[in-house]
């Protein structure tokens, strides 16, 4: 089939080294056309009428992308020319020479962005922080320093949605972050752009796994004293802030590399670095301090005995300096760094003294703050233990993982598991999943028996002329010879009799060696109209003046008798009949 139309896409690699190069990548669809045989060229006019030719820039059916260099024509200042650039693109079929055409305009306006960074430090919370401040909005245009990975292949690639042939290159360096198994750092060992599939391929040496995550060129580091040979935290962001550092001077990179994409298939790429340094001073201000006041109240006391002037001079210093000293306290308190910082330049103005107060060695501290223990540092504890950070937006991440040579050791390992029982009192059913065993452990019978009891509410109404008895709440435990009980009045003359109550039918099979308690929980009664108008009287048993217990009298196979005793004396049938008590709630338990 013949060729019927081209289109191309072309950026400005202004990172490349030694010079800006061009890269050419065709998107046409050649549907129905064999791309083995199909080679493209790029012609291009600077803005200083400089006309580039290429012969065979673009291998269709090899690679999307130019092979040869294009370079990018530049002033003496190695910048590109400002001005017009004009793109023509042709592709041809080799076989029967058939060949196609599309150019394309661009206005080159590009100036880079100065870098510019700030680094802080709050010595309260305590928090070190560095932030890539510069503005890389160029034309109204901000550039992206990340894409979202939208597939991994098994063949060690990273892919892109889209054409984006330019934003990284063989021998550039990337972050993987927000993945479940691909963060770290990886080296570009090839690119690839697929038409159909419309993606940019990434090649790298190693990918984990097949999980997600975002391609990031951007890298905030913080480098620690060099004297603690400590490794330097890592982020992916503009800004990256710590609470675990420590005095003398640290040094924030930053380095990124921007995407700027002006439609029509033209883009802009380039590549930033900067530095920022930073000495921390935090325990050294607040020794200074002490040196300061303690220095005035020295010469204080050095002048006064001998100048009257001069020492009146130093104390009334010594006075103001100190004066300053709860403000600072406070500040200290809320954690107000900026007042801090002002309250210490206050007093060291008004004692009239410098910083050079030998009060501190030359090795870094671990700065700490206000209410922080100490630095967290997490480390590798080696034997095949792996640590790694990354930070980002201000949250540092820690992953701990095993050596890969230990994972493949376990993944390896021949050892045999054999779960048995000793007795017959566990049974163990393994079941095979694959190359997984699961095992169902159970209980063949109860090593300990529970224990057989019964609990149950005893009501009783009218107690002084025909009791009537509801038994409630009844809880069984291990029921296997217990049923409901029988209670009722055991004894019901003569009068001088003791009254008893008797309990049975709570066995299905009756025997003796069981346990019973009783207890009286509940009393009411009606006074006597003789101590004045009739009204109801209740008690709870134990804090009733009228305090009623409860004894065992008799104990049979299947049945127990039981009386009540008032101040230790059982009651008979005619205390019950001559008193006015109305009701009794009892409380029964009976154990095997």
């Amino acid at each position: 089939m013949a060729l019927t139309s081209t289109d191309f896409n072309i950026s400005f690699d202004l990172s490349s080294s030694p010079q800006p190069t061009f890269v050419l990548t065709d998107i046409t669809d050649y549907e129905g056309v064999d791309t083995t045989n199909v080679k493209g060229k790029i012609q291009i006019t600077a803005p200083s009428g400089i006309v580039y030719t290429g012969t065979d820039d673009v291998q269709v059916g090899t690679s999307r992308i130019n092979s040869t260099t294009i370079l990018v024509p530049t002033l003496s200042t190695g910048t590109p020319e400002v001005g017009l650039y004009t793109f023509k693109y042709t592709a041809t079929e080799t076989v029967s020479s058939d060949s196609v055409s599309k150019s394309k305009t661009f206005q080159y306006s590009y100036v880079k962005p100065t870098s510019t960074n700030q680094a802080t430090v709050d010595c309260l919370s305590p928090d070190l922080k560095g932030t890539d401040t510069t503005n890389y909005l160029v034309n109204g245009i901000t550039p992206s320093d990340r894409f979202n990975v939208s597939a991994i292949s098994a063949d060690n690639t990273f892919s892109l949605a889209g054409e984006k042939s330019a934003f990284v290159t063989v021998g550039d360096t990337f972050n993987i972050i927000n993945s479940a198994g691909n963060n770290g750092g990886y080296t570009v060992t090839a690119v690839t752009y697929n038409e159909t599939l419309d993606k940019t391929f990434v090649f790298v040496s190693n990918v984990l796994d097949n999980s997600d995550g975002v391609l990031v060129t951007r890298k905030t580091t913080l480098f620690y004293p060099s004297v603690l040979q400590l490794s330097p935290s890592v982020g992916s962001e503009k800004s990256l802030n710590t609470n675990s550092f420590y005095s003398k001077t640290h040094e924030f990179l930053f380095t990124t590399k921007g995407y700027w994409d002006y439609g029509n298939g033209i883009k802009i790429v380039d590549s930033f670095s900067s530095s920022k340094e930073i000495d921390v001073d935090c325990d050294v201000r607040l020794c200074d301090i002490f040196c300061c006041i303690n220095s005035t109240f020295k010469e204080y006391l050095k002048y006064k005995c001998t100048n009257k002037t001069l020492s009146d001079l130093a104390l009334q210093r010594y006075i103001v300096a100190t004066s300053h000293l709860a403000s600072l306290r406070t500040a200290f308190e809320c954690g107000d760094s900026a007042a801090v910082d002002t309250l210490t330049t206050q007093i060291k103005e008004v004692a009239q003294c410098n910083d050079d107060c030998s009060c501190s060695d030359d090795e870094p501290a671990p700065i700490t703050g206000l209410g922080f223990s100490g630095a967290v540092v997490v480390a590798s504890g080696g034997n095949g233990i792996e640590v790694a950070s990354n930070v980002s937006a201000g949250t540092t991440t820690y992953t701990v993982k095993l050596n890969q040579s230990i994972i493949n050791d376990i993944a390896a390992a021949k050892s045999v598991t054999t779960v048995i029982s000793s007795d017959n009192s566990i049974s163990v059913t393994d079941t095979p999943v694959g190359s997984d065993h699961a095992y169902d452990i159970k209980l063949q019978s109860s090593i300990v028996s529970p224990k057989e009891f019964m609990v149950f509410n005893v009501s009783v109404t009218d107690i002084n002329s025909t009791p009537t008895f509801s038994v409630s709440d009844v809880v069984i435990q291990n029921a296997s010879n217990f049923q409901a009980p029988t209670v009722a009045v055991k004894n019901t003359t003569p009068t001088t009799h003791i009254q008893g109550f008797k309990v049975s039918n709570f066995q299905s099979t009756s025997n003796s060696t069981y346990k019973s308690f009783v207890d009286v929980t509940y009393v009411e009664s009606q006074p006597s109209t003789m101590y004045g108008t009739p009204s109801s009287s209740r008690y709870d048993a134990v804090f009733s003046d009228n305090f009623i217990t409860s004894v065992i009298s008799k104990k049979d196979s299947g049945s127990f008798e039981f009386v009540l005793l008032k101040e230790g004396i059982p009651l008979t049938i005619a205390d019950f009949k001559s008193s006015s008590s109305s009701k009794l709630n009892l409380n029964i338990k009976i154990v095997e």
